[in-house]
C-alpha cells in the first residue's frame, strides 16, 4: 500500500516506521537491492542517471520501500501488495530526516559521535581514529573509504545501533557551500576537529575565506560544547581557525596553544605524552595522529596508556602517505586526492625525509580547481622550481606546469603512455602524488578502491 504521497505532512518520521521497529537493534536500511542480508527497509535513491525504484519489483525480504513519487510509480506502487511502499517528494529530505531522527536517539543514548572536516589531512585523522579504537577493542561506526557527501554520511549513521556502538567516527566533506551545516544538523556531533584550511574543491569557493566559514561549520554544530560536555580542536597554527574560540574547545599546535605539540624524528610530544610512530612522515601526520589520540582519550581517558601503545602500530594505507616496496625501490604514494596545499606539504616532508639523492617526484594533475586550474598548477611548478630534483609530470596541465618550472623535465598526458620501469630504472626513492582519477597507483599494480 502506499503510504503517503509527502512524508513530511506526518508530524515526524514515526508516523511512518513503527517506532518499536525504528528502535529494533535488528532495523536495517540498504539501497542496494541485491544484498543478501535482510533488508528492513529499501531506499529507492535517485541520481542523474540512475533511479533504484526500477529494481522494487526484485525485493524479497523488505518490509519497506521510500521512493520519490511520481503518477507512474504511484501506480505501480498500488500493485505491490507484499511490501509498504512510501512515496516521498525528495528522497534527500527523506534520508536526511530519518538521518536525524536516528542520531538524536543515538545522542541521547550516550553514542558519541567524532565530526571531522578540513582540506587536507581529514581521512588520514579518520583511520588514526579507527586504529585507536581497534586497538582498545570500543565498538565502533566510521565513514568508509571517504564517503563523506550527503549520502555517505547518513548512511554511515544508520549502520549504527547504539545498544553495541559507542562511538562513531564521521568524515564530512563538502564541495558546495551549505552541504557542511546540512551534514552537521542531522547527526549530533558531540567531539569534533577542522584539520586546516586549504586550497581544496575551488570551482564552487571563491577564496580561503569561503573555504574556512564551510569547513569550520562543525565547530557551530559540537552538542554541549559550551556547558563543557562536548570537545573541539582548534588548529592554532592556522591563520583562519585559529579565529574561532569557546569553551569547551582546546587549541592546539606548534605555537602558543593549549596542546602545544614539539615534533622531532619519529616522535611528537605535547604535556606529559609522547606519541611515536616510525611509519610516517611529515609534520602534519604526526599533528593528525596527536589529533585523533587526543579525541579517544577524551572518551577513553583511563584507556590512555594503552593508546600511547597504540600509536606506535598504526600505518597508512589506501593510497594515502603509504610506503610501500616495487622492483626494489622505496615508494611514498599518496594518489587518493591533491590540492594545491595538500601537494607542497607533502612534497616538502618527503624531501626533508629522503633527501634528493637518487629521488624522482611523480607528480599528478590536481582536479576541483575550477576557472583557476591553470594558475594552480603554474604555482606549483614554481614552488617545485627550488628543489634540485627530477620530476615527471602526468596530466593535462603540463604546458602550465613547464611554465612554472621553467626547467627541462618529463610530462605525459597519461599513464598509459609510460613505460614505468624504464623511466625508474634509475631512482631509488620514489614520491608519487595527485588526484585519484589518474589512477597513479596502478605504475605499481595495484588497485585499490
Amino acid at each position: 500500500m502506499v503510504l503517503a504521497k509527502n512524508i513530511f505532512s506526518y508530524p515526524n518520521i514515526k508516523s511512518v516506521f513503527n517506532k518499536d521497529l525504528l528502535e529494533s537493534s535488528e532495523f536495517t536500511i540498504s539501497t542496494n537491492s541485491r544484498e543478501e542480508k535482510s533488508t528492513d527497509c529499501f531506499i529507492a535513491i535517485v541520481g542523474e542517471r540512475h533511479d533504484g525504484f526500477k529494481f522494487v519489483k526484485e525485493l524479497k525480504k523488505a518490509k519497506f520501500c521510500v521512493y520519490q513519487s511520481s503518477i507512474e510509480k504511484d501506480e505501480l506502487a498500488k500493485s505491490l501488495t507484499d511490501l509498504t511502499l512510501v512515496g516521498v517528494d525528495s528522497i534527500e529530505k527523506f534520508i536526511f530526516h530519518l538521518c536525524y531522527e536516528h542520531s538524536k536517539r543515538c545522542y541521547e543514548m550516550g553514542v558519541k559521535t567524532i565530526a571531522i572536516s578540513g582540506s587536507n589531512g581529514k581521512t588520514t585523522t579518520k583511520e588514526m581514529l579507527k586504529h585507536f579504537l581497534e586497538k582498545i577493542n570500543e565498538k565502533f561506526i566510521a565513514t568508509l573509504k571517504n564517503d563523506n557527501n550527503h549520502f555517505g554520511v547518513p548512511f554511515t549513521m544508520f549502520r549504527v545501533n547504539p545498544n553495541i556502538h559507542k562511538t562513531i567516527v564521521l568524515e564530512y566533506g563538502s564541495n558546495h557551500p551549505g552541504e557542511m551545516d546540512q551534514l552537521c544538523k542531522i547527526t549530533h556531533p558531540s567531539l569534533g576537529v577542522t584539520t586546516n584550511i586549504g586550497f581544496t574543491h575551488m570551482e564552487f569557493f571563491k577564496d580561503l575565506e569561503e573555504v574556512f566559514k564551510e569547513e569550520s561549520k562543525i565547530f557551530h554544530r559540537i552538542y554541549g560544547l559550551t556547558e563543557g560536555k562536548g570537545l573541539f580542536l582548534i588548529n592554532n597554527d592556522d591563520e583562519y581557525l585559529k579565529k574561532l574560540t569557546s569553551a569547551g574547545s582546546k587549541t592546539f599546535g606548534t605555537k602558543n596553544s593549549e596542546l602545544f605539540y614539539k615534533i622531532t624524528g619519529s616522535k611528537i610530544s605535547f604535556k606529559t605524552i609522547e606519541l611515536e610512530n616510525k611509519n610516517i612522515i611529515g609534520d602534519y601526520n604526526f599533528t593528525n595522529l596527536a589529533n585523533a589520540f587526543e579525541l579517544t582519550v577524551s572518551i577513553f581517558p583511563e584507556k590512555k596508556e594503552e593508546l600511547i601503545q597504540a600509536a606506535k602500530s598504526f600505518k597508512s594505507t589506501n593510497n594515502r602517505s603509504q610506503w610501500l616496496e616495487w622492483e626494489n625501490k622505496k615508494v611514498f604514494l599518496d594518489a587518493y586526492n591533491a590540492n594545491p596545499s595538500s601537494m607542497r606539504v607533502a612534497i616538502s616532508s618527503y624531501l626533508d625525509h629522503a633527501g634528493l639523492d637518487s629521488s624522482v617526484l611523480i607528480l599528478g594533475q590536481m582536479n576541483e580547481l575550477g576557472e583557476k586550474s591553470a594558475k594552480y598548477h603554474l604555482e606549483l611548478g614554481e614552488y617545485v622550481s627550488k628543489y634540485k630534483v627530477d620530476v615527471i609530470y602526468v596530466g593535462q596541465f603540463f604546458e602550465q606546469f613547464l611554465k612554472g618550472i621553467d626547467r627541462k623535465i618529463k610530462c605525459f598526458k597519461k599513464i598509459e603512455d609510460v613505460d614505468w620501469k624504464i623511466e625508474l630504472k634509475q631512482y631509488k626513492n620514489i614520491f608519487v602524488k595527485a588526484s585519484r582519477s589518474l589512477h597513479l597507483e596502478s605504475i605499481f599494480d595495484i588497485n585499490k578502491d
